[in-house]
């Protein structure tokens, strides 16, 4: 069993598909052997930060989605009133853009 999750999280790492139900039918409690569940521990540990990570990562995208839709008028009008060039402006509001979505995460 612990075969399988290594190998679900080295096939997620690699293709970046979710194998969810592999990590889900394996959880380090079904582990007798103390060294085994400490190892299928570590491995849900760093699947799960990556899932975090990935989910992190769409947040962000969404963000410069919204940012090239909403805020290009903010930012064109902005820059016509400011000695800053516009990609200064847009870089601060992806920055800010990209904290929102940490606050919410």
């Amino acid at each position: 069993m612990l075969d399988f999750i290594i190998q679900a999280d080295e096939y997620e790492e690699r293709f970046g598909t979710d194998l969810g139900d592999f990590f889900e039918a394996a959880p380090p409690s079904r582990f007798y052997h103390e060294r085994l569940r400490q190892v299928a521990h570590k491995v849900h540990e760093i699947r799960n930060s990556r899932v975090q990570e990935r989910e992190n990562m769409k947040k962000r995208e969404t963000y410069d989605d919204q940012l090239r839709g909403q805020d290009r008028a903010f930012i064109e009008e902005f820059s016509r009133a400011s000695p800053l060039e516009s990609n200064e402006i847009a870089a601060v509001i992806s920055g800010l853009r990209h904290w929102e979505a940490l606050q919410w995460s």
